[in-house]
């Protein structure tokens, strides 16, 4: 995966980032379940569970229980008038 003196969940995470990053997985799509990451990933659960939480508190997934995860709405935000376009 990636430099091996990072933590594993940091390198499963940047490699999830890069697969939104190439719209591998598409905004709004459900990406792969829990199990199907660690089998993706050769990972443990709790790995792929970090990985999605830094995901999430980055916005770019969003859960939605008891449906699954999701690649996160993009929005263009227009800084001088705050307004969402």
């Amino acid at each position: 995966m990636g430099t091996e003196n990072q933590p594993l969940y940091v390198q499963v995470a940047d490699e999830m980032r890069n697969n939104i990053r190439i719209e591998k997985w598409q905004e709004g799509h459900k990406i792969p379940t829990e199990f199907e990451l660690c089998d993706i990933f050769h990972v443990s659960r709790i790995t792929i569970r970090k990985a999605i939480e830094e995901l999430v508190r980055e916005k770019l997934l969003v859960r939605k229980k008891p449906v699954g995860t999701f690649v996160a709405e993009r929005k263009l935000v227009d800084d001088k008038q705050n307004y969402t376009i």
